[in-house]
């Protein structure tokens, strides 16, 4: 298995690979006109919940909305785009001069991953735990985050109604990691579990990667 730990990310003008492509001046009002007009925040980027995925793909536990793990995935393109869907809710619109893009945070993909808390799956009672780590697996490449942003989330659990807090964060990768032209990918959350092989799984497949802005 070969393990790449992503760093040092380059900036080309126009440098694009498939349909995603560096953030750069031209593009900014294009993207926060897309999330002003964006009726649902989601929308605008990848999203999806997480499976509880064994060795050879075998599904044990499919997550639901509140349980399990949440995962959306930010392209420079929709992480702007959110701002302003953002910015326009709140009646603070994004200005295209406040969009800073000297920032190596700036050209990277945004992993978001959100505890959605703990109760029963498919019969199953699950205490969610915090997310240890994050990486991007295609074959036998895993590729590290380049940042790391952990961040807590606290929420009454199903039993009893006691306030849990797990940490879950942010996990940004460079653009290439997310060229539809390398096929399908796994982004893999490895929680602090006492079970070792306890892994919670996205698919992306080449198609959805192909619709990334």
């Amino acid at each position: 298995m070969r393990t790449t730990i992503a760093g040092g990310v380059m900036f080309l003008s126009g440098y694009v690979l498939a349909d995603v492509a560096t953030m750069t001046t031209d593009r900014v009002p294009e993207a926060i006109a897309a999330g002003e007009s964006a009726r649902d925040r989601d929308k605008l980027c990848f999203e999806r919940v997480a499976v509880l995925r064994g060795e050879g793909g075998k599904v044990f536990l499919t997550g639901t909305i509140g349980t399990g793990y949440h995962v959306f995935v930010y392209t420079p393109f929709s992480t702007v785009a959110a701002r302003a869907f953002d910015g326009k809710r709140k009646f603070e619109p994004l200005h295209p001069d406040s969009v800073a893009l000297d920032k190596p945070e700036a050209q990277l993909v945004r992993v978001t991953i959100i505890p959605q808390g703990s109760g029963p799956i498919a019969g199953v009672d699950y205490i969610v735990q915090d997310v240890e780590a994050v990486v991007i697996r295609r074959g036998d490449e895993v590729v590290k985050p380049a940042l790391s942003e952990p961040e807590e989330h606290a929420f009454a659990n199903a039993y009893g109604g006691r306030q849990q807090i797990v940490k879950g964060g942010t996990f940004s990768f460079p653009l290439e990691v997310f060229d539809p032209e390398k096929g399908d990918l796994e982004i893999v959350i490895i929680p602090a579990s006492s079970t070792a092989t306890e892994r919670w799984k996205v698919t992306m497949k080449a198609k959805d990667l192909e619709r990334l802005r």
